[in-house]
């Protein structure tokens, strides 16, 4: 939807066509949603307040109000556009990076779940066999069994499917979570820095656009608070706004906030101080992201030679128990 929307606009075109052509651009199930925003516009709705109804976050708003504010549209739907199209194509980095690793620990599972499962009670049926006890008639059922391998199988998908959704699932538990919950997550060692990154990122960004958009920080607070789905922004959006009102400053309002990046003083105080807030609030926000991609590369960097390590000593593992098992054979007969 921003592709079409930014190229269109930056080609020059009145906002209404430009409103138009995107939405017989757009696939037919997202047709009614866009069509009723693209109506609020010619009614004379704001553009931030029409994109509102159909769902867009709180800095995508963020940017239509700046865009509204300086009469530049084409401009602001680009940085849009760019801003997350950055995202889209570094998680997609992540995700192929994840990919391979979740292959390796699955298939160190399998051999795990073969060894125990299938391995050990094979060798064992062999050697009763071949000892010639009573026990022999049992060689075919262990042998021909494909049990183990189903096991093992099922349980390698298992930990590729929990890998690689992990991410999504604490990506679900920062959205949905309580402050209680968050509050403990952030201490979880590298992962909890990333969530703090994540969580600060998403609290100051919009909040920046919207102030440098002409909002005092009030009504700024206060319009995130309505429009962010994200459990924990709310509940401290509210905060921020019952302590604004009992006269607070925005450094005091902040205080207190255990997943906030330390370093967030430095920037809203100064802010606040020189009067360059929105300058100091945006310049923050980028540093965030940059701090954040440069995390989770160093995050994912080490997940692949442990892979390795884990496959490696299941193999170590199997083939020394195999032997182990030959030899130990051998020297019965």
């Amino acid at each position: 939807m921003l592709i079409p929307l930014s190229e269109l606009a930056a080609g020059g075109l009145p906002l209404f066509e430009v409103l138009e052509a995107t939405e017989r651009h757009l696939p037919p199930s997202f047709r009614p949603t866009f069509r009723d925003a693209r109506a609020a516009v010619e009614r004379g709705a704001r553009l931030s307040d029409a994109f509102r109804t159909i769902g867009w976050p709180p800095y995508a708003l963020a940017a239509l109000a700046l865009a509204e504010m300086t009469g530049d549209v084409a401009a602001q739907l680009a940085h849009l556009r760019d801003h997350y199209a950055r995202r889209v194509r570094f998680r997609r980095t992540i995700r192929a990076r994840l990919a391979y690793p979740a292959f390796l620990l699955a298939l160190a599972l399998l051999l795990f779940g073969y060894l125990l499962a299938g391995l050990g009670p094979r060798l064992q049926a062999l050697e009763t066999a071949l000892a010639g006890s009573a026990a022999a008639q049992t060689v075919d059922g262990p042998l021909g069994s494909d049990a183990p391998w189903t096991a093992g199988l099922i349980g390698g998908l298992a930990v590729a499917g929990l890998i690689g959704g992990g991410a999504a699932g604490v990506g679900l538990a920062v959205r949905r979570g309580s402050e209680a919950a968050v509050g403990r997550l952030v201490r979880l060692g590298p992962l909890g820095r990333l969530v703090r990154l994540v969580l600060t990122r998403e609290a100051i960004e919009p909040l920046g656009l919207l102030l440098q958009a002409g909002h005092d920080v009030l009504a700024a607070v206060r319009l995130l608070q309505a429009e962010t789905p994200w459990r924990v922004l709310r509940a401290w959006y509210g905060r921020l706004e019952a302590r604004l009102l009992a006269g607070a400053t925005l450094t005091g309002a902040f205080e207190e906030t255990p997943w906030l990046e330390d370093d967030w003083r430095l920037y809203v105080e100064s802010g606040e101080r020189s009067g360059r807030l929105v300058e100091l609030l945006n310049a923050y926000a980028a540093r965030l992201e940059a701090e954040l991609e440069r995390r989770t590369e160093a995050a994912v960097r080490w997940i692949e030679p442990a892979a390795v390590l884990v496959v490696g000593g299941a193999v170590l593992l199997v083939a020394g128990t195999l032997f182990g098992m030959v030899f130990d054979l051998m020297a019965r007969l």
